[in-house]
């Protein structure tokens, strides 16, 4: 069995899976991937270009998202921010947020290693170089028996190390937290085949509540449609992204009400 990303080859599924679990390897990280390219996009468009913190009526809490008197339910986000003074028309039955959710950094700090953090922040390893070493070891393509290998160079026995082995830095790194993991399933076809059939994938909902909880993506999501006005006449469209379109309004129709839309790329 070959890993499709790196080329290394397994004798079996769990050794494979163990591979492609491996913390911090560059077979393992995903979301890392995303971000980066999601970021060119993050600059301000010279269409729509930042606004002045220092105008004293600009009010950032009007770009967020608008609030419901009534019920105090927020709509909208801030991933279609409108420019001030446009007029924003919000898609009326789709759901409502209440408050924001706790993103991977909040729950980081709040874990059960957190006091260990506040004394080191590169807990669970010893120092800088310690979490350095260990980065650069566990993204290269260094077999565990590789990494035992250079770990018992007369050298790298001199190093300041918390971990002597493969074993223990695999054991340091799995006390950090982990995006979802891979998981595989045999399919059985109506026909036999020369070969089992295996799908290695990662669970939809773990991925979905993964990039929610981004701290880098959290504040970029849709989740009513709305149409946004140059001014209150609602003479000129303005599109700054997917759920101020048409499309994303007449999707909501067909949903139920207080349903959301949540617009992913799957691949």
């Amino acid at each position: 069995m070959r890993c499709p990303s790196c080329s290394k080859r397994f004798k079996n599924e769990g050794c494979f899976l163990q591979h492609l679990n491996q913390p911090s390897s560059h077979c393992y990280k995903w979301d890392g991937n995303l971000v980066r390219i999601l970021r060119p996009a993050q600059a301000p468009s010279p269409q729509f270009p930042l606004h002045n913190d220092t105008d004293p009526t600009f009010d950032p809490e009007y770009m967020d998202h608008g609030v419901d008197a009534d019920t105090g339910a927020e709509y909208g986000s801030s991933g279609s921010q409108a420019d001030y003074g446009e007029e924003v028309e919000f898609y009326d039955g789709a759901g409502k947020t209440w408050g924001v959710g706790k993103t991977f950094m909040d729950q980081f700090n709040e874990d059960e290693y957190a006091a260990e953090r506040e004394q080191n922040q590169y807990f669970p390893f010893a120092s800088k170089p310690d979490w350095e070493m260990a980065s650069y070891i566990l993204r290269s393509d260094l077999s565990m028996a590789e990494i035992d290998e250079y770990l018992n160079l007369e050298f790298t026995k001199t190093l300041p190390l918390s971990f002597r082995s493969s074993r223990q830095l695999r054991g340091h790194a799995e006390l950090l937290p982990a995006p979802p993991q891979w998981k595989y399933q045999k399919i059985t076809t109506e026909f036999p085949t020369t070969k089992t059939l295996q799908i290695f994938y990662r669970d939809t909902i773990e991925c979905l509540q993964s990039l929610l909880s981004h701290p880098l993506l959290a504040a970029s999501f849709d989740f009513i449609p709305c149409k946004v006005y140059e001014s209150a006449e609602h003479a000129v469209r303005v599109y700054h992204g997917f759920m101020t379109g048409d499309h994303a309004w007449n999707l909501q129709k067909d949903l139920p009400e207080g349903a959301s839309l949540l617009g992913v790329v799957l691949s």
